[in-house]
């Protein structure tokens, strides 16, 4: 009997598992499995539905591509590979229990379509691919339920034209605060300050985008925009902790130690650098692994392969370079049991673009980058960034 195979999500990281099977299988490196994909969106895609090569696009393009651009890249991989046949839209997986005397988990999935929940599924292996950036994180402010502006989620935010000529405040002080903070700058922001709880950015900002300390009350007309919040809670087995480069008791920072004999994958559930490099050397490492290509060793074995990624995560990552430094170690890690047949260390593209932030943060997307496969230094856009109002496929290729 083939291997029942569970993946929940059609985002980036499940669809990279599709990717690898099927180039897998075509090569003849492993067997036929039985792969069920359920998304709860009525296409794929995950948070995108808001390596760059020239084979998609006919030619190369920019280092600092838009979300559309990006979404339609990822299409035409998924494409290629007909991944559509395995996923089923608009089925919501409700709950998933472990079987422990039969080694197998019972899925229970709600038809979005139909309005019925299905009956259990049995399944021998099952992936979280939902990430970890899809809860929204939203702290509670003194005053708040008084307040009588509007108050967006950054898992909301669309477009920044919508804020023209307001005044924004913004909680964080993360990737998505920055990015949000000047996307409302470009379309004509009035006024914009973002709060934070730790540390500042401290980016030399426009003349109307300041940093100030956490905010403590509302008491005027503010709009406030937050980060997201891991949380994985669709399974009996459940996995929570803080945002975190390396997540605990993940063999490999994947395979769930706490139950499930070892056949409950999480992926993407740390805090990512390398992002979509990350998902797809996951991927190709879980399609081997479910193949029965990468053994384990014991579980006491594992647990301290766990502890000493965390150990070193707590001890040596210190800046944002020992963060490249470090999940760039974790990918090779991977590699080094599946075989990856890649070039992946772009550790010296992310120090470079930090030091670009720092000099300028309204120009470092006008920087061109060297692709690590083809050696091609990527064109220059044909607008400036902060010029750039056309986030569309059509503008974006006109290079």
């Amino acid at each position: 009997m083939r291997t029942r195979v569970c993946v929940i999500g059609s985002g980036p990281c499940g669809m990279s598992i599709v990717c690898n099977y099927d180039k897998l299988l075509k090569e003849g490196a492993v067997n036929e499995i039985d792969l069920t994909i359920y998304e709860k969106q009525d296409k794929w895609g995950g948070l995108w539905n808001m390596t760059w090569q020239t084979e998609h696009f006919g030619k190369s393009i920019s280092s600092f591509p838009s979300r559309e651009v990006i979404l339609n890249y990822l299409e035409g991989r998924w494409k290629k590979h007909n991944a559509h046949r395995f996923v089923q839209y608009e089925h919501i997986v409700r709950n998933v229990y472990f079987n422990s005397s039969a080694s197998t988990f019972s899925v229970i999935v709600y038809d979005v379509k139909n309005d019925k929940i299905h009956d259990p599924k049995e399944f021998d292996y099952v992936v979280n691919a939902t990430g970890h950036f899809s809860f929204p994180n939203i702290p509670s402010f003194k005053g708040i339920e008084t307040f009588p502006g509007r108050v967006l989620h950054s898992h909301d935010f669309r477009h920044g034209e919508q804020f023209a000529g307001m005044r924004l405040l913004v909680i964080g002080a993360a990737l998505s605060a920055e990015d949000i903070s000047l996307q409302c700058q470009k379309f004509g922001a009035k006024r914009i300050v973002c709060s934070y709880r730790s540390n500042p950015m401290g980016f030399k900002w426009p003349a109307n985008l300041r940093e100030r300390p956490l905010l403590v009350e509302i008491q005027a007309k503010k709009m406030y925009i937050l980060g997201r919040r891991i949380r994985r809670n669709n399974l009996r087995i459940s996995k929570k902790e803080p945002n975190t480069y390396f997540v605990s008791n993940l063999y490999k920072g994947l395979l769930w130690l706490g139950g499930g004999a070892n056949r409950l994958i999480y992926m993407g559930a740390q805090n990512q650098c390398y992002t979509f490099t990350l998902f797809d050397t996951q991927a190709f490492w879980i399609v081997k692994f479910i193949s029965g290509l990468i053994p384990l060793p014991s579980h006491g074995l594992m647990m301290k392969h766990s502890i000493s990624w965390k150990e070193r995560l707590n001890e040596d990552v210190k800046s944002f370079p020992d963060i490249a430094r470090y999940q760039l170690a974790y990918i090779l890690d991977l590699n080094k049991d599946s075989k990856y047949p890649y070039e992946l260390d772009c550790t010296d593209m992310f120090i470079k673009c930090l030091d670009d932030k720092k000099n300028d943060i309204l120009t470092y997307r006008d920087k061109q980058f060297q692709s690590i496969f083809t050696k091609t230094k990527s064109p220059m856009y044909h607008t400036k960034w902060i010029d750039a109002f056309d986030d569309s496929l059509d503008a974006f290729l006109k290079i």
